[in-house]
């Protein structure tokens, strides 16, 4: 069979294109309920306003002990803390080309299934932003709320959410895992699926895992990188129902249609833009790590040192165990 930009035709009988190629990329990690959608970041960003940064203040908690009276002593004052997260903002683009002659050879409209398909293209691109903030954020702020494994046990979760949690383990609420830890602990029946009745009474299992009364999310995006003697890091996450704070940005122009009717004999492009902020609570992006050119690649949000916890200025920073993330780096 030849092919023409990329499309394959039989020039002698062409069978008419009536199949997608399923999509290999699960984007579960999106769409866990791990975001929440946040109005005041909306109104930070406003379309059209210049910069792509901006800090958001938070008030603390009342602090200190009370003074006890004995009718000689002052009461002291106490005050609420301040702190503040930098928020950044997020804008791609991208644009897809089709020309008019694979039109000719295969009566067939690519450019329909580029816009079919346009959602879920977008929905992968946030979700790869998504790992990138979790891998800087955990290279540095969050270092010490990995917990390392060089196997996998059914009560790993304590040691992650209670150790790291402590009293306030009941945060986290998701867990996001590679299916080789899946896998694992799939054996000892450790995760658990949750069943249902189909129409007719059965009793059939759902897609949805539990561990340790956590939703599990099996995803091969999940980080894997290179160990030693030919073993790979694995690392699982566990984070809260409302980990992000999340808000769509308008752009001017998010959708449009380019025309060139010389080049390739004439083509046609479909650009896309999108714009959205993804704020990891308790979790800060310094405005020092923003560049020059106010682009934010993955690279930069996956830089260790661009990331730190939440704090006062004055070396008071938010009890880690109320940042809803953490996780396990298994060894295997």
């Amino acid at each position: 069979m030849k092919q023409f930009d990329l499309k394959n035709w039989n020039a002698e009988v062409f069978l008419a294109y009536t199949r997608a190629i399923a999509d290999p990329v699960k984007t579960s990690l999106i769409e866990a309920g791990v975001f929440y959608y946040d109005e005041e970041l909306a109104q930070k960003f406003p379309a059209q306003v210049g910069g792509n940064y901006a800090v958001r203040p938070i008030t603390g908690l009342l602090s200190g002990d009370a003074i006890d009276l004995d009718g000689a002593t002052n009461i002291d004052d106490g005050s609420l803390n301040t702190y503040a997260q930098g928020i950044v903002a997020l804008h791609m683009g991208k644009s897809f080309t089709e020309k008019d002659f694979t039109y000719d050879l295969t009566g067939k409209d690519f450019m329909v299934q580029v816009a079919e398909q346009l959602q879920r293209y977008w929905q992968k691109q946030e979700q790869k932003k998504m790992l990138s903030i979790l891998k800087g954020i955990f290279g540095s702020a969050l270092a010490s709320s990995i917990v390392a494994k060089t196997s996998v046990a059914s009560t790993d979760i304590i040691d992650a959410v209670r150790g790291i949690g402590g009293d306030n383990a009941d945060l986290f609420k998701v867990v996001f895992m590679h299916s080789v830890v899946a896998k694992e602990l799939e054996k000892t029946n450790a995760i658990t699926y949750l069943m249902y009745n189909d129409a007719n009474g059965i009793q059939r299992p759902t897609n949805i895992a539990v561990w340790g009364g956590r939703v599990v999310i099996v995803n091969d995006q999940c980080p894997v990188a290179d160990a030693e003697d030919s073993k790979h890091t694995y690392r699982t996450y566990f984070l809260g129902e409302r980990a992000f704070a999340y808000t769509p940005l308008a752009e001017l122009v998010p959708v449009e249609m380019s025309r060139d009717a010389k080049t390739n004999g004439g083509q046609t492009s479909l650009v896309s833009r999108d714009g959205l902020v993804l704020a990891p609570e308790g979790v800060s992006f310094k405005a020092s790590a923003i560049s020059s050119t106010n682009k934010v690649t993955n690279a930069l949000l996956e830089t260790a040192g661009n990331w730190e916890v939440v704090n006062d200025g004055n070396g008071h920073a938010v009890d880690k165990k109320n940042i809803p993330f953490c996780a396990i780096d298994y060894t295997l």
